[in-house]
């Protein structure tokens, strides 16, 4: 046998590198996948984009909110606020508080941009309420 080839046929496989080993947590990651989503599917959940909280907004504001949101936020949330370089923003009530949301908008947050110095107070606050009642 050639002894170039030898080194192959002994190989030592370091722990939780072998072939195997990918092929078993494969399975298993497919199996945890297939469980979760018949886990969702059987929940009969509402839809996820339905804001938690009832909240009413003046139509005018929610205008001007669409128009902003269009020409600032779209190219990264998603036209229709799903997602994109920037998390989606169609259940964004149920996680932040008014506040809170006009407080990411005006300061940025992770890789978001703070809009606080381009935006006023008044269209920061808009952009939230549009966000918050998500008509797309």
């Amino acid at each position: 046998m050639d002894r170039r080839a030898q080194p192959l046929l002994r190989r030592r496989w370091r722990k939780g590198t072998h072939p195997l080993n990918w092929i078993a947590q494969r399975l298993a990651l497919a199996a945890l996948a297939g469980s979760t989503a018949v886990a969702v599917a059987c929940s009969g959940g509402g839809d996820a984009a339905a804001p938690a909280v009832d909240e009413t907004y003046d139509p005018a504001v929610l205008a001007e909110g669409k128009s902003i949101y269009d020409q600032t936020c779209a190219a990264c949330h998603g036209r229709n606020g799903g997602g994109g370089i920037g998390p989606e923003l169609r259940s964004v009530a149920g996680r932040l508080t008014f506040e809170e949301h006009v407080e990411v908008i005006q300061r940025g947050r992770g890789s978001m941009p703070a809009f606080g110095a381009t935006l006023t107070t008044g269209q920061i606050e808009a952009v939230a309420a549009y966000e918050r009642v998500w008509t797309p």
